[in-house]
């Protein structure tokens, strides 16, 4: 199943292209109520080379929106919530993707540094 909030922009994006599928707080709401194999495109571009304001592919408040997003789900995979996955779309450009994982496989989330900040 493909899982996406109704304003996404579902076209994938051409090659040198990018596309924010969706926000940090959307990714969060998204995977919490998400059933297991759920799938969810977070992003579309070069993810790496896009994330980086040096790039100028993105402005500097979508470049930490970005960061802020690709984060999170990497957050999500270290704790086994989801499996992240990439499609290949054109040259330099993919889908970035994750899969989220049946519950019962998921770790507890973990309190990061003295912050006692929640790392999802």
């Amino acid at each position: 199943m493909y899982l996406a909030p109704n304003n996404a922009n579902l076209t994938p994006a051409p090659a040198g292209m990018s596309s924010i599928m969706i926000d940090e707080a959307t990714l969060s709401s998204l995977v919490a109520k998400a059933t297991a194999g759920t799938k969810i495109t977070y992003y579309v571009g070069h993810l790496a080379h896009d994330r980086q304001p040096v790039s100028q592919v993105l402005d500097h408040v979508a470049c930490r929106a970005l960061s802020a997003v690709a984060n999170r789900a990497l957050r999500f995979a270290e704790v086994e919530w989801v499996h992240l996955v990439q499609r290949r779309l054109a040259p330099n450009c993919w889908a970035y993707i994750l899969i989220v994982r049946p519950r019962a496989t998921r770790r507890t989330p973990v309190r990061r540094g003295g912050s006692g900040a929640l790392v999802h």
